[in-house]
């Protein structure tokens, strides 16, 4: 709605307008700006400016009420009813209409025209702006119009004629209201004075357009009902809405009510929607065309919609990357006709990327009936902040229009913001030598089982496909200190992928005929591709491939409670069973320990699980001295 207003009668009426007069005055203006700058303006336009000559004068602006449109002197033929006996030479010299009359106040027959003007030239409502040109020159009012004095009075000034002789002054006042008056009055001959008035009115015209209606299956009849009087101007027109912008298609230029055939080129496939406009204007009363009703007939079209009464799934908005959520939506026919297999679209969008989650059919519905749609939401591909966007009747890409037409679209569409959080925590690699972890520079076996195994705490991107054998490198570097890749191809290497735990590895069965000092290099990364550390892991190890016990004692020793037994095994393998025995100085055998209780042993340096507690094999304690 546009300039038009309506109350909860049904009553039109024209929207109030408002603008801003300002008016600027330099008394006895000295240099080319003072002259153009002494001016008058409507919401910053300037509407005329300077005057004529250098003789005192007097200029008067007299604006619409409604309009705020300023009347224009007669020249030229035009607005000879604006012939106040004003000054004509300076609209001569500039070849147009001026939008003030000038009064010279040296003129006689001049001053007569401003008292004739001021005391019933002007209709009560009117805008009546008078200012200064120079300055005010009270001698020749009491020569020429004595009566002025009384005329500024009654309009309700309190300063014109009262004040000072010879300065510059602004008078505004809306004609019949004296309480509107507003003034200015300079204190030298030089003075600059700048009043602002806000003016209220009435535009007289105005303009009013009905929401869009649609869409329907066709267009077939314009009904419309309203009254008009005297002096109104009505127009209706027809708008069909065509890629987005409504064009004019058909005018009436009748204001009674009647019933038209809509033309067979409105169609609804090239205007899908339309929308009525009424354009009224009546510049004598101020009144628009009365509007009743208005209406556009035609066949409808189906309706569907997104129903979250009837049941719709969001489990939760925030996920972690590889996570993968199923929701679901209720789509319902709400109109009065069938709808064919409606086209369902699930899109994850940030910015101008968008990637389809879904894109499928529902089975026909008939009006009244719902279904509820299902779809896996994956985050395998994404992350970041986005939007999930769920639509119903979407638009079928390999046309580019939307799978059938209906009547509205507001109600097809879902939107939520969603945040799939990336994954940036470092999985754990943990690396063994047959089931145990060795310090740098450890002996090991010459055939042992080393087990590179790789945590990711992320639950949802599991390492269990062939593609993240990728997530591992393995090299060995050996006693002539060549580094060489390990590859899956190999016989001795094997993958082993992750379970539920996310836990996969790599297991190296190598088979060592070299003495000497070895070191193995680990790289690990998940599958988002975050390192398992900031430096690649690093093991030195030493292999000796001869099968012995060596370098065998007991620590602590001497003991008061306990000591266990140190030694070292190398070879391939460690030795099934071990035997100890522990002697008297004089070769008595005291105490006897076998593999059961002494523990398990590995190849490299061993530290028994097993403590003697200095009791022999009865359990009594021995005697303090020398035992071997």
């Amino acid at each position: 709605m546009q300039q038009l207003e309506v109350d909860e009668s049904g009553e039109w009426s024209f929207a109030q307008a408002n603008a801003n007069l300002k008016c600027t005055v330099y008394g006895s203006p000295e240099n080319s700006f003072e002259l153009l700058d002494t001016r008058y303006q409507i919401n910053l336009d300037v509407q005329d400016y300077s005057g004529c000559g250098l003789s005192p004068a007097i200029h008067v602006a007299v604006l619409d009420s409604a309009t705020f449109a300023p009347w224009e002197t007669n020249y030229n033929g035009l607005h000879p009813e604006n012939d106040f006996g004003n000054l004509m030479d300076c609209s001569n010299s500039r070849n147009r209409t001026e939008k003030y009359f000038i009064f010279q106040q040296n003129s006689p027959s001049q001053m007569e025209g401003l008292v004739n003007l001021l005391q019933g030239g002007i209709e009560d409502g009117h805008h009546l702006l008078v200012y200064s040109w120079q300055y005010v020159d009270y001698d020749s009012w009491q020569l020429n119009a004595p009566e002025l004095f009384d005329v500024f009075s009654d309009m309700g000034s309190q300063q014109i004629g009262v004040g000072q002789d010879s300065v510059p002054f602004i008078f505004y006042t809306k004609m019949g209201e004296i309480e509107s008056v507003q003034e200015m009055y300079g204190s030298s001959s030089d003075a600059l004075l700048n009043l602002e008035v806000e003016l209220e009115g009435l535009l007289g015209n105005g303009l009013t357009t009905s929401p869009l209606l649609g869409q329907g299956s066709s267009w077939e009849e314009f009904e419309w009902e309203s009254e008009s009087e005297p002096g109104d101007e009505v127009v209706f027109q027809i708008k069909g809405w065509n890629d987005g912008t409504l064009i004019d298609v058909i005018e009436y230029s009748e204001s009674a009510g009647v019933d038209s055939e809509l033309p067979s080129d409105l169609t609804v496939s090239e205007y899908p929607f339309v929308a009525i406009a009424m354009g009224t204007s009546d510049q004598e009363s101020l009144t628009p065309n009365q509007l009743s009703e208005w209406r556009i007939l035609g066949e409808h079209l189906p309706e569907c919609a997104l129903d979250a009464q009837a049941g719709w799934y969001f489990p939760k908005d925030t996920l972690q990357k590889g996570d993968e959520v199923v929701i679901g939506f209720t789509v319902k026919n709400i109109g009065e006709y069938p709808m064919d297999s409606i086209l369902m679209s699930y899109t994850l969008q940030r910015g101008s990327e968008r990637l389809q989650v879904d894109y499928k059919k529902l089975p026909p519905l008939q009006p009244g009936e719902s279904v509820l749609d299902t779809a896996f939401l994956s985050t395998l591909e994404v992350s970041g902040e986005m939007t999930l966007l769920v639509e119903a009747n979407a638009m079928d890409p390999q046309f580019n229009e939307f799978d059938q037409r209906e009547q509205h679209r507001f109600n097809n569409r879902w939107q939520h913001p969603i945040v799939v959080l990336e994954d940036r925590i470092n999985p754990i690699l943990d690396v063994t030598f047959d089931g145990q972890h060795i310090l740098d520079g450890d002996l090991v076996s010459a055939s042992p089982t080393i087990r590179a195994q790789l945590k990711d705490n992320n639950e949802f991107l599991l390492m269990n496909e062939i593609q993240d054998t990728s997530s591992f490198k393995l090299f060995l570097t050996g006693p002539d200190q060549v580094q060489i890749p390990l590859f899956f191809a190999q016989d001795n290497v094997v993958w082993v992928p992750a379970g539920n735990n996310n836990q996969s590895a790599v297991e190296f069965y190598p088979e060592f005929v070299n003495d000497g000092q070895y070191q193995l290099l680990v790289q690990a990364q998940d599958k988002s591709g975050n390192s398992s550390g900031d430096m690649d892991y690093r093991i030195h190890f030493e292999v000796i491939t001869e099968s012995s016990i060596t370098d065998v004692l007991n620590y602590p020793n001497p003991f008061t409670t306990s000591t266990q037994f140190v030694f070292t095994v190398t070879g391939d393998s460690h030795p099934d069973e071990i035997y100890i025995q522990i002697m008297s100085i004089s070769g008595r055998v005291v105490r006897e320990i076998r593999t059961e209780e002494f523990g398990p042993i590995r190849v490299g340096r061993n530290w028994s699980e097993f403590r003697w507690d200095g009791r022999d094999d009865f359990g009594d304690d021995l005697g303090r001295g020398v035992y071997l």
